[in-house]
């Protein structure tokens, strides 16, 4: 019985949680899921400055392009099946149809979590292919862009 009626809550909250979100404009693009990559600086292998300092083969550029792009592919098909999985949800708990918004909840869950991996199965693959120097550099640059932007910006 507690179960049934923990179970219900569950439900009745994130029914709530996606009827609040129609008021976001439907242009918009969803929520990103999943850790931030090398950076967050997109293509960081692409710039200039950060291939000088790092100096990075021609081969490593390839090799980073080449990870990113079949990542990006399989994040694109995730999202898409995120997107789907979660307008089925709506579905169901409108219909009130218990168990089986119980079972797509699951099945989004197993999809942020394979979004998840992916992120970092390419954040790591990558890490592989630079050296160790290359590594402590990256860092390096890192946290300088993270200090950078924790900086307070003047006011004029």
């Amino acid at each position: 019985m507690i179960k049934k009626v923990s179970l219900l809550l569950i439900l009745l909250f994130f029914t709530a949680f996606l009827f609040s979100q129609e008021d976001v404009p439907q242009d918009d693009p969803p929520p990103k899921v999943g850790p931030k990559p090398l950076l967050r600086l997109g293509k960081w292998w692409k710039i200039e400055k950060i291939v000088k300092e790092l100096n990075l083969t021609p081969e490593q550029v390839t090799s980073l392009d080449k990870i990113y792009t079949d990542s990006r592919v399989k994040l694109i098909d995730l999202r898409s099946s995120l997107e789907k999985a979660r307008l089925e949800l709506q579905s169901l708990s409108e219909k009130e149809n218990f168990d089986e918004a119980l079972k797509k909840i699951d099945q989004i869950h197993l999809i942020e979590a394979n979004i998840h991996k992916t992120i970092f199965s390419m954040t790591f693959s990558m890490k592989k292919v630079l050296t160790p120097e290359q590594k402590a550099k990256l860092e390096e640059l890192k946290l300088k862009v993270l200090e950078k932007r924790r900086l307070p910006r003047p006011r004029f």
